[in-house]
């Protein structure tokens, strides 16, 4: 589609010599083109405006209403249209709340899923962009057709551009919360590791030996320095049990982190997202997404257990080294580590594409629009009626004029 009327101006030349017209003057060329946009947008704005209802039109003027300290109103005041411009803050669990809440209340609006729907993504982008560069009392005093289609192009398109920025936000949070707690032990045990007398000044002397005789074989070189093949394989036995350690620590500091802060993430994306996967593999992480909406509003302390006639999906969603922690002696299925476990799974998915969030339009599709006698509305090009008929509009009483050709003469 095109929107840009010099581009369309030099279309409507280009089809008058196709069609073997004389093209009309170019003061006449942009009058007519002018008036086919002005017919089309009247159009595109009785359409918009004739799908909303009463209810969706007067929360779109409420966005533009003068704030009167009802934070309660479905429409939000102009506060709220100055927050559904603004883009996403800080990573951090109060940006991906703050756009949770922005979601819920575009779709509060209730706009129909049609609204635009024969129309091009191009052009509703483009009243999008018109609408976040006005200022509400400009909308306000705008015709009411024009203000109800650039509100709703507005809301219509944020509502695709913050549901994606939700997705962007959770792939980078879980990865925060791992990094942070990795860091968090990591620090922990480098000053451990500092406390073990003599274990510093051992390996400066492995790495000496190594390098005064990089040819060496081990037994030579290195068995002595450390005091023989004994030491080593302690060594190698306590750091075997320093990983385990370490990666049960990270599991225990994960934890905590997330019951005593993030975990308030999990009820308002769920409840925000639908989510969609056409991949059988990923059939397990979809069915651990339904049973932790089925257990939403169950407070973890009247239940940190899953209920024992549930079946819990395990494989493909909790790691094998995560599954002690999970799951206890009793065979039971604790819900704060087993969370953990889906979100890191469906981190991992969204990032893969396997599951996706649902959203409106799934795929936009545009065709040909007839707006009627003023112009000819085809793919991506304006047509004036008269040029599809070969002759010139009755501007005078004078007889109308065919272009013969290359010539550039009439007849």
């Amino acid at each position: 589609m095109e929107l840009n009327r010099d581009r369309l101006a030099e279309a409507v030349v280009a089809r008058c010599r196709k069609d073997r017209l004389e093209p009309p003057a170019p003061a006449k060329v942009t009058r007519l083109v002018a008036s086919a946009v002005n017919t089309f947008e009247e159009g595109f704005c009785a359409t918009t405006v004739g799908r909303l209802s009463a209810a969706s039109r007067s929360r779109l003027d409420d966005l533009v209403a003068e704030d009167d300290g009802d934070e309660g109103s479905v429409g939000g005041g102009r506060m709220f249209f100055t927050e559904l411009k603004a883009d996403p803050g800080a990573l951090g669990l109060d940006s991906l709340l703050t756009e949770v809440n922005k979601l819920q209340r575009v779709r509060q609006l209730e706009l129909p899923p049609e609204l635009f729907g024969e129309f091009s993504e191009k052009l509703v982008s483009a009243w999008r962009a018109r609408a976040a560069k006005e200022y509400p009392s400009d909308l306000v005093a705008a015709p009411a057709a024009v203000r109800y289609t650039l509100l709703a192009a507005l809301c219509h398109v944020r509502e695709t551009e913050i549901t994606d920025s939700l997705v962007d936000l959770f792939i980078q949070l879980v990865q925060k919360i791992n990094t942070r707690a990795e860091k968090k032990v990591e620090g922990e045990f480098v000053k451990e590791l500092k406390k073990v007398r003599g274990k510093e000044a051992m390996m400066l002397r492995v790495v000496e030996a190594a390098l005064a005789e990089p040819s060496g074989t081990v037994r030579k070189v290195i068995y002595p320095v450390v005091g023989g093949e004994k030491t080593l394989k302690a060594l190698a036995a306590e750091a075997a049990a320093n990983e385990a350690k370490y990666q049960a620590r990270i599991r225990t500091v994960l934890r905590s982190s997330y019951s005593a802060h993030w975990r308030r993430m999990l009820s308002r994306l769920l409840s925000a997202w639908e989510l969609k996967s056409n991949n059988t593999a990923y059939r397990p992480v979809m069915d651990a997404i339904d049973l932790l909406k089925r257990y939403l509003d169950q407070p973890i302390k009247d239940g940190a257990f899953f209920d024992a006639a549930e079946k819990v999906p395990l494989e493909g969603v909790v790691p094998e080294q995560w599954r002690a922690a999970v799951v206890d002696d009793k065979g039971r299925v604790e819900r704060i580590p087993y969370e953990l476990c889906v979100l890191v799974s469906l981190r991992d998915a969204l990032r893969r594409r396997e599951i996706w969030v649902a959203r409106w339009p799934p795929g936009r599709r545009s065709h040909a629009m007839s707006c009627g006698a003023a112009c000819c509305w085809c793919c991506s090009r304006w047509v004036p009626t008269w040029a599809s008929s070969g002759w010139w509009p009755p501007a005078s009483t004078a007889s109308p004029r065919r272009f013969s050709g290359g010539s550039g003469t009439c007849s």
